[in-house]
């Protein structure tokens, strides 16, 4: 028999993800190589240095959730991708509202509509033609 244990109510979910987000970032520093590292470990360990020496003076003091959402506005910009910048953009204005509006009508209904829309676009036509009329292309 398995049984299951609730670690956090769902009730206190969020309120745990709220001050995680809140939580200071923290990065951690690279790893020295050990002695007798090779050139390619001792390289990639000055390129890890310097891009946490850059990212501790940038960031120092922020939140976590001031970072995550810096990165994502650096990349969306960086990349131009229109998929990030929206997706950036609706989180921080919100999703434009969609309004659908939804009419039931018959058959016969629909007809009617269709007859009505018709002759109001017949009566909107000239039925005849003006030669004193000014010709309206004139002067183009």
């Amino acid at each position: 028999m398995v049984t299951t244990q609730t670690i956090f109510a769902p009730n206190k979910i969020a309120d745990l993800i709220s001050a995680s987000a809140g939580a200071e970032y923290e990065i951690p520093e690279p790893i020295a190589p050990p002695p007798g590292a090779t050139k390619e470990e001792k390289v990639q360990y000055e390129i890890e240095k310097a891009q946490y020496d850059r990212e501790k003076a940038q960031y120092e003091g922020w939140t976590r959730l001031e970072v995550m959402v810096d990165k994502k506005t650096q990349n969306a910009a960086r990349t131009g991708d229109d998929d990030k910048v929206e997706k950036v953009l609706d989180r921080l204005i919100g999703k434009p509202k969609t309004i659908s509006e939804v009419r039931k009508m018959d058959y016969e209904t629909w007809l009617k509509n269709q007859a009505e829309a018709e002759r109001q676009e017949r009566e909107s036509i000239p039925t005849s033609f003006e030669p004193d009329a000014p010709d309206p292309l004139e002067g183009l």
